[in-house]
């Protein structure tokens, strides 16, 4: 029965640090997931996978889309400045939300058919396709605004 009970304890003591290493990476509470993770052990590995990255760095296609020149790497501060205000702004007129939007949805521009790509879908402009990753941030941030509380 000892034996049993060691190798459980060792169990949650790996799984906790699998998950806190995870949401680490993820720009997460190392702490606060290794409990989860020592508790629930798969669950908790199964729901830090499934949650998102709370910064993203954004690359230079995706900045070209609003005309923006990726810089030097110095310029690492500005971006997680500019995820940041755009997730406390969240206001379509913002140019630094807009960026945001393009950055999480992925937002391309199909040089072929000269319309913008979000979720295998095209639009003729980027004021549309800006619309519509706006809307599906509005319905997602309700989701993830529970989870992210719950979860730092």
């Amino acid at each position: 029965m000892e034996n049993i009970l060691g190798w459980l304890l060792l169990q949650a003591i790996i799984c906790g640090l699998f998950c806190g290493y995870i949401a680490g990476e993820k720009g997460r509470s190392f702490g606060n997931w290794f409990i989860l993770g020592f508790f629930f052990s798969i669950l908790a590995l199964i729901a830090v996978a499934a949650i998102p990255a709370i910064t993203t760095k954004p690359t230079a296609s995706k900045a070209k889309i609003l005309n923006i020149k990726n810089t030097e790497n110095n310029d690492k501060d500005k971006r997680t400045q500019l995820n940041q205000f755009a997730h406390a702004e969240k206001n379509f007129h913002n140019d630094s939300y807009k960026l945001y939007l393009v950055e999480k949805y992925d937002i391309s521009k199909n040089e072929v058919l000269n319309k913008f790509v979000l979720e295998n879908e095209l639009y003729q402009n980027l004021d549309d396709v800006l619309i519509a990753a706006h809307e599906k941030e509005k319905i997602e941030s309700k989701y993830y605004d529970g989870l992210n509380n719950l979860f730092r």
